[in-house]
Parts: structure tokens; sequence; C-alpha cells
């Protein structure tokens, strides 16, 4: 018995884990597609929920949306002329290191594939020199989210953020009117999703723990009891003999 309640209290986490994915993959990129995962097997897991997808738990405009291959060279991959987002953008050199993978966060593969911050993209754009001068990025794996920011801070009159929007879509060879005519009312519905099925899969987890626990104790309390009653009996067997 004990093992058939575990067995139901895995597969009802794995399909919460699942339904969890299916509500990721929902969310649109630059092309008003599918958001595709920016890690893959044999990299290290990204996402700010560390689901692999350039995503945020709160999803305001901008926030790790964007998908660079950290391992790609940048200035027509001359190795002396390489552009590398870590030291340009003035940070510990986390870019190099060895995280959980992708496929079992239990192994660690290489940084790849990375889910950045937009402000942080921009300026690394800045500081490299231009849009020739960095590291490649992952077209599919980018949210529209992020170069939408860009477009209503270009409006504004940033030159920065207007950068980084040509630099994007002129790489990813995007037309801004796509990116214009998205509605991102869908996204902030997949938020709600994305909360309720991490709700649902935090008490389902308590719940079947809970219920695991009671149990053991009520097993517990069975056997004791009938030790006692056992006992009881030995006694009394005595006395009558």
């Amino acid at each position: 018995m004990k093992r058939q309640q575990q067995q139901k209290i895995f597969a009802l986490v794995i399909f919460f884990l699942l339904l969890l994915l299916q509500v990721a993959s929902s969310y649109k990129n630059i092309y008003g597609n599918k958001l595709q995962s920016c890690s893959q097997d044999g990299m290290a897991l990204t996402g700010n929920t560390r689901t692999g997808y350039c995503m945020d738990r709160h999803n305001y405009n901008g926030s790790h949306h964007i998908c660079i291959d950290l391992s790609s060279l940048a200035s027509d991959n001359d190795d002396s002329n390489n552009q590398e987002f870590c030291d340009l953008t003035e940070q510990n050199d986390w870019c190099s290191s060895l995280m959980p993978c992708n496929e079992d966060q239990d192994e660690h593969c290489q940084v790849q594939n990375w889910c950045v911050c937009q402000d942080t993209f921009a300026s690394y754009l800045q500081n490299a020199g231009g849009c020739d001068q960095i590291q490649d990025i992952v077209c599919d794996s980018i949210n529209i989210l992020a170069v939408r920011a860009y477009a209503a801070y270009a409006e504004k009159g940033s030159e920065k953020y207007s950068n980084a929007f040509d630099c994007i879509t002129s790489r990813c060879d995007v037309s801004s009117n796509i990116i214009a005519s998205y509605d991102t009312s869908n996204n902030e519905r997949n938020r709600t999703y994305y909360w309720i099925g991490a709700f649902l899969v935090l008490s389902g987890a308590v719940t079947g723990y809970s219920f695991y626990r009671r149990r053991q104790h009520l097993k517990f309390q069975s056997m004791k009891e009938s030790l006692m009653y056992g006992s009881d009996q030995n006694n009394e067997n005595r006395v009558l003999t």
C-alpha cells in the first residue's frame, strides 16, 4: 500500500510539472510563434524560473527574456576580437562556469545559451561597439516582451534601446509590424496559469506528504496498541496460571 501511495503522489507531481511546461511553451517569441527553450541538452539550465525558457516570475517587460549563445564568438568568429558578455557587462565570469544541466540537474554542464536581462543586453551591445561585435543571439528563444519594451523606450527617444531593438530585428530578420501587432495580454494570462500550476504542484506535494505521514502514524498506533494488547493478554494468562 505504501508503494502504491508513493507512486500516486509521484504521478501527480509529474502531471503538474508537465502542465507548467505546457504553460511555458505557450509564451511567444519575436516571430509571434511559441517561445522555444533557450537551454538544450548538454547545456546548463537557464531561465529565471529554471525551466529553460526566457520568461520571468513576474513577467515584466524585458526581464531575462533574451537568449544569447555565450559560447559563440563575435566579430566574424575572430577569436582575438571576441567580445564576451560577462567581460563587457563587468560581471563575475559566470559565463564560463558549470551549472546544473538542462536534461539532468544532478549533473553539471557548461553555461552556453542563457537568458539575459533586457537592460544588460542593451549595455552589452553598447559597450561592444555595435550589433556586429556581439555574440550570437537565439532568435526563436527571445521573448517578444523584450523587444516590445525596446520599441516603447525607442519611441521615447532612447538611442540605447533603439539600437537594441534594431539589432534584434535585423539579426533575426523579423518585421517590426509582427512585434507591434502581437497581443501581450496572452503572456499575462500565462503568468496567472503558471502560478496556479505552481500552487497546485505545491499543494499536491504537501497533501501527499501529509497523507503519507498520517498513514504512518496510524500504522504505528495500530502496532503499538497490538503490542499493548498482547502484553495485557500475557499478564492475564500468568495470573490465571
